[in-house]
C-alpha cells in the first residue's frame, strides 16, 4: 500500500474515505493497494488522480514505512477484506510536485470528498484514526520525529493495530528530546532580544547626558 503526503501552502490534503475499523467516514492521506503489475510510483500516481483528481508530477523522498501483521489465529474482524496471516506494508511517500485542480469524486456524498487542511487540524483528523499503522508513522513525521524509522504493529484481539516496535515508552523521548531543543531555542532568542534592548537602553543614556 501507499500513502501520499501532499502540500499546499502548509496546508494537507485528506481525502474522505470509509475506513476499516472506523464506523464513519473519516478524512485520510490519499492512498490505496498497487496492483499486481503496478511499481509503487505508479500505483502513488494512480490513487492520487483516482482520488483527488491531481496528477503527480514529481515524488519525494520515502517518510514512512510500516508494517501490519494480521496473526492466523485471528478471526475475521467486520467489514474488512483482511485474511487471516496477512501482512500490510504500508510506503508513506511525500509528493514534491504536483499539478490540476481538486475534482471531488462524488461532490455530494460523505465520501470521495477531497480538500487541503491546515496542518494541525489534518494532524488531527489523521489522530483519530483507527488504523495506527497508516497515521501514526505520518503524524511522526508531521511533528519532526520518526524519520527513517519502520513501524511494526499487530492486530490484536480487540481489533486495535497494537504497536510492536518501536516500544511506545521510548516514542515520548523523541518528544522530548524536540521540545527541549525548542526550548533552548526560545530561550536564546529572548536572551538576545534582552542584550539588545540593553544595548540601546545604554545608546540612549549616553546620548543623552551632553543634555543633562
Amino acid at each position: 500500500m501507499v500513502a501520499a503526503l501532499l502540500r499546499k501552502e502548509g496546508q494537507i490534503l485528506l481525502v474522505s474515505e470509509h475506513v476499516a475499523r472506523d464506523h464513519q467516514p473519516a478524512w485520510v492521506l490519499p492512498g490505496g493497494a498497487a496492483e499486481p503489475d503496478e511499481l509503487l510510483l505508479e500505483c502513488l500516481q494512480r490513487v492520487v488522480r483516482e482520488e483527488t483528481g491531481l496528477e503527480v508530477v514529481r515524488v519525494g523522498e520515502l517518510i514512512s514505512l510500516s508494517q501490519l501483521h494480521r496473526p492466523a489465529n485471528f478471526g475475521p474482524p467486520a467489514h474488512t477484506p483482511d485474511q487471516a496471516g496477512d501482512r500490510v506494508t504500508v510506503f508513506g511517500f511525500e509528493v514534491t510536485e504536483w499539478r490540476g485542480e481538486l475534482r471531488q469524486a462524488i461532490p455530494d456524498g460523505p465520501m470521495g470528498r477531497a480538500r487541503f487542511w491546515p496542518r494541525n487540524e489534518a494532524i488531527e483528523h489523521l489522530d483519530r484514526l483507527a488504523g495506527h499503522a497508516v497515521s501514526e508513522p505520518i503524524v511522526a513525521y508531521l511533528h519532526g520525529e520518526g524519520a527513517g524509522r519502520a513501524w511494526f504493529y499487530r492486530l490484536e484481539t480487540e481489533g486495535r493495530e497494537g504497536l510492536v516496535w518501536p516500544a511506545r515508552e521510548s516514542l515520548p523521548e523523541v518528544s522530548e528530546q524536540v521540545r527541549r531543543a525548542r526550548a533552548i531555542v526560545t530561550l536564546g532568542c529572548l536572551v538576545i532580544l534582552a542584550i539588545l534592548v540593553i544595548i540601546v537602553i545604554i545608546g540612549i543614556i549616553t546620548l543623552a547626558r551632553p543634555f543633562a
